[in-house]
């Protein structure tokens, strides 16, 4: 039986092979989602009361984003010890209100994924967020007040009688 098959000739299997690697050696792996991350933000405001809301809004592009905002559990710096970051909106916005007054650094994260290579590539941006507690200012300074007022007025001022009374 092996007798009556035709042979084909060396060169078509030579040329098929050749064909095969040219369309092979032309292809490559893309990734059309990956985004070359650009990490770039701006706030509604820097000064915040506490609850006051607080709009980050993106100005970069990438496939990913989180927010470290600087408060307790959420320290970019310690996100190896177990800190977290919080995910956006699809956009990369974010919106966020301080519960305790202090001065904190807030950490914008950009990211994107190669599919090709298995590489993540990360950008980072921060700003100082000031938070103050306007209860807090609004007692030292009526507190301020009243004891310029009763300087002013060369009143002797007793520790106790100066918490439970009014000198204006």
């Amino acid at each position: 039986m092996a007798k009556n098959m035709k042979q084909q000739p060396c060169y078509v299997y030579i040329t098929f092979l050749l064909l095969n690697c040219t369309i092979l050696s032309s292809c490559t792996l893309d990734d059309p989602a990956f985004i070359e991350p650009e990490s770039s933000f701006s706030l509604n405001k820097s000064n915040l009361e506490v609850f006051e809301i607080l709009t980050l809004t993106n100005e970069g592009q990438g496939q990913f984003y989180a927010v470290f905002t600087g408060d307790a559990g959420h320290q970019f710096s310690r996100k190896d010890s177990g800190d977290t970051g919080f995910k956006t909106d699809v956009n990369g916005n974010f919106t966020y209100s301080y519960a305790e007054a202090g001065t904190y650094t807030l950490t914008y994260v950009a990211s994107g994924y190669r599919l090709e290579t298995g590489e993540r590539i990360e950008k980072i941006s921060e700003a100082i967020v000031v938070v103050s507690d306007p209860d807090i200012a609004s007692i030292e300074l009526t507190r301020f007040e009243v004891v310029n007022s009763a300087l002013n007025n060369n009143k002797f001022l007793d520790p106790i009688t100066f918490l439970f009374n009014d000198y204006r």
